[in-house]
């Protein structure tokens, strides 16, 4: 396995609160801006004033927009921690980075192109706050139109 570099870049942006999360939701993405904007536009809504959830992006040197998008979403009040590589370190790498970076009891990493639905987040809370599991499996719901 080859050895993750630490990133070139970070932006980081938190609120002022030292409260460890219980869930890290972590997102490795690689030159899909807009997937990544589509799952940002569902996800934001659901972190809002949720202390509990840390969100970070994981980019791994994407050539398009990929900033600016996380950057449109951080200045509209997302709170998330954005790494960005100054190299490709692959995608075991970056999913490696995702792992290592995460600070939450709990870690989700979730594919820049798949859809967490409205009210996710919450019910994923209400079912581990307070619990010690090793690990939480979930069965994706599948879809044949735009889940939106």
């Amino acid at each position: 396995m080859s050895e993750v570099q630490a990133p070139s870049e970070s932006v980081e942006s938190y609120s002022s609160e030292k409260q460890k999360p219980i869930l890290t939701v972590a997102v490795p993405t690689y030159n899909r801006r807009n997937n990544l904007a589509f799952l940002l536009r569902n996800l934001a809504p659901q972190l809002i004033n949720e202390p509990r959830v840390e969100l970070i992006i994981s980019d791994n040197c994407s050539p398009d927009d990929t900033p600016a998008v996380v950057k449109s979403f951080t200045d509209a009040g997302l709170r998330c921690r954005y790494i960005r590589n100054r190299d490709n370190i692959g995608p075991d790498g970056n999913f490696l980075q995702c792992y290592e970076m995460a600070s939450g009891k709990y870690l989700w990493i979730f594919s820049d192109d798949d859809v967490i639905l409205p009210g996710t987040v919450n019910t994923i809370l209400r079912l581990i706050d307070g619990q010690d599991f090793d690990l939480v499996y979930m069965r994706p719901l599948g879809f044949v139109r735009d889940p939106a």
